[in-house]
């Protein structure tokens, strides 16, 4: 059976995802470990650590991570309001 045609605008978002891969990255379950903190360094009530850098860029790859991330900062700054 014949695989459906992956479209044009598919390919780019996949090979601009290959493009962004690092040789060290973390796994979601490790990103929703060090995000609280994180949202702390990002809205300047923590230190933000060099290990930050690995939930960076996985938060520039994964919607997913990155949506939770989101929803925890405005959480934090309603917190603040």
């Amino acid at each position: 059976m014949p695989q459906p045609a992956l479209s044009l605008e598919t390919i780019d978002h996949l090979l601009a995802q290959v493009a962004q891969t690092e040789t060290l990255e973390i796994t979601c379950a490790e990103a929703y470990r060090c995000m609280d903190q994180y949202a702390d360094s990002v809205s300047g009530r923590g230190d933000r650590e060099p290990s930050m850098l690995f939930l960076q860029q996985h938060l520039a790859l994964c919607p997913d991570c990155r949506e939770e991330h989101l929803t925890l900062v405005r959480a934090l700054a309603a917190l603040e309001a």
